[in-house]
């Protein structure tokens, strides 16, 4: 997984980065994404999205009472405006109730820059997918690979009405909700569960495998999360934030900010989600120099009203962030930087906007930086031809 560094146009003349901030972020999703604000736990807790607008002040658009209306109606209820994500949301949901097609109205009517794609975990989950079925061994790989088939597609027509519209995308894979403390509970058998958790492999892949056809990085949440709470043959109890340990596989409500799910046990709290907020913010800047500042532990620890102990702990914990991050490979025909498969001036303007962007197409003397050199490469592999 490539971080590529990019010194920006403006360092010809003034010699420093350029990031590109957000305008204006859209999200599609479920409940981890939706405002924790719509549901009795957001009285002691937050989503990312949450935290991104709060504590990065990363806009995501009005709430419907900041808009001077009550509410906007389904999917969004009361929350941003341009947070499409929905608790309960299928991805059948999702484009039953235009998720999709209200995130691309933001792209081209309200000046949306970036949107956060973070969708599926329903429809693998106990509640609305074949989760028991799976963790029973009543279904068949064929079954699995159909039915995974069926939901890649659909995910699919999520990512083909806002791929192309301008807005710098970022796709999240799956949150295996078999590390969930209500799902632990119903279905205790970890056999049973790391069976289950096939599905959130199969279709994390398949997602990656779209997101890299059409060239958008993706954020691997499920193996961010195994990180965190580790596998179903070996679960981890505790973790460190700061000198705080959080105890993961338990749930408890705002008097009980060290564990790690709200009293559903199946949301987890702030201080997860502060870690999710955080390797968000690090696959939107290391795949579009977005610019924006990591939480720090005592900022995520602050988030439930929790103080540092101890030195931070995370890093030693879950490694780097930018590990999680998977950018699209580079096209090997490397001057054509629009990839309309032929070569004409139209790709140095394209290149120009990978060098203003801190794009990988930017990169083409293959040294894993963006920098004016690649200009001088540029020429070279666009008179040498592909």
């Amino acid at each position: 997984m490539k971080r590529y560094v990019s010194a920006g146009v403006c360092a010809l003349v003034a010699g420093g980065a350029l990031a590109q901030p957000i305008t204006r972020l859209g999200a599609i999703g479920d409940s981890l994404s939706d405002e924790y604000a719509e549901e009795g736990y957001g009285s002691y807790s937050m989503s990312w999205s949450e935290i991104l607008v709060t504590e990065r002040g990363i806009d995501m658009g009005p709430t419907a009472s900041g808009a001077g209306i009550g509410n906007w109606g389904e999917p969004r209820r009361t929350g941003y405006e341009d947070n499409w994500a929905r608790f309960g949301h299928t991805t059948d949901d999702a484009i039953a109730t235009g998720q999709h097609t209200g995130a691309a109205a933001g792209i081209t009517s309200r000046g949306v820059s970036h949107v956060v794609v973070f969708l599926g975990g329903n429809d693998f989950g106990p509640a609305h997918g074949p989760y028991a079925d799976v963790y029973n061994d009543n279904w068949s790989q064929s079954q699995i690979d159909t039915y995974v088939g069926q939901q890649l597609v659909k995910a699919e027509t999520v990512l083909d009405e806002i791929d192309g519209l301008g807005a710098k995308i970022l796709v999240v894979n799956l949150f295996d909700f078999g590390a969930m403390v209500s799902v632990e509970q119903n279905f205790p058998d970890a056999v049973g569960r790391q069976r289950a958790s096939a599905l959130y492999d199969d279709f994390s892949a398949g997602i990656e495998g779209l997101a890299m056809q059409r060239g958008l990085p993706v954020l691997d949440m499920l193996s961010l999360s195994r990180a965190i709470f580790g596998t179903h043959d070996e679960n981890f109890n505790n973790m460190g934030i700061a000198g705080v340990n959080i105890r993961l596989n338990v749930k408890g409500d705002g008097s009980r900010p060290d564990r790690a799910y709200v009293t559903d046990g199946t949301h987890p709290k702030s201080t997860i989600q502060g870690i999710w907020c955080n390797a968000i913010i690090t696959a939107l800047n290391d795949a579009y120099n977005t610019g924006i500042t990591p939480l720090s532990e005592t900022e995520i620890l602050g988030l439930l009203g929790l103080s540092a102990a101890g030195p931070d702990e995370l890093d030693a914990r879950l490694g780097d962030l930018s590990d999680y991050v998977i950018l699209p490979p580079i096209d090997e025909c490397l001057p054509d930087t629009n990839g309309d498969g032929s070569l004409t001036p139209a790709d140095f303007t394209a290149w120009i906007d990978a060098f203003n962007n801190n794009m990988p197409a930017c990169d083409q003397n293959g040294d894993e930086s963006c920098t004016p050199t690649d200009f001088t490469a540029w020429i070279a592999n666009y008179n040498a031809g592909c």
